[in-house]
């Protein structure tokens, strides 16, 4: 139909960090919208599953959608909501996002991207990588032994004890 306006989100994958600052860490969601924009549109964006726990991990409440409106003309819109801190070691953690037309409403219709996946990075875990890709020695003859260094490199969380396994093979 002529009179369509199509809706996505985008990007597919929003990615936030856990954060313990004093001000709100907010991720923002936007939407876009093409096709006939010439009156206005709502949407409704519902929290569709996922990993993380609303009231914990992040601050809209359960069964509670957030709407969206365009007004005549416009392309872009954006919601946000909070992302909490907490103490536990979990890993990374998921909202998901699935946008919905209202009901009857035939002239707005859900693009190819209807949904998104938000990825709560927990700062309670360490990463720990090679400071390096390669690492060379030249062997020699000698009495002392031959060493090579490697070095690891650790972010994110350096104040809890990590360890890593570091499997040595022949090449």
């Amino acid at each position: 139909m002529a009179n369509e306006n199509y809706v996505e989100v985008s990007p597919a994958v929003y990615t936030v960090l856990e954060s313990d600052l004093l001000f709100p860490n907010l991720v923002t969601i936007t939407l876009n919208r093409t096709g006939n924009i010439n009156s206005a549109a709502d949407i409704e964006v519902l929290l569709n599953g996922g990993s993380a726990q609303q009231g914990v991990d992040y601050d809209i409440p359960p069964g509670v959608s957030q709407f969206v409106t365009f007004e005549p003309g416009q392309t872009t819109a954006t919601f946000e909501f909070e992302i909490f801190d907490d103490v536990d070691l979990e890993g990374t953690e998921t909202i998901d996002l699935l946008l919905q037309a209202f009901p009857g409403n035939l002239e707005t219709v859900i693009g190819n991207q209807g949904t998104a996946i938000v990825e709560i990075l927990d700062n309670e875990v360490s990463n720990i990588e090679f400071s390096q890709p390669v690492y060379s020695v030249i062997e020699s003859e000698l009495i002392s032994p031959n060493l090579a260094s490697v070095t690891l490199t650790r972010t994110g969380n350096i104040y809890n004890p990590a360890g890593v396994d570091v499997l040595i093979a022949g090449g």
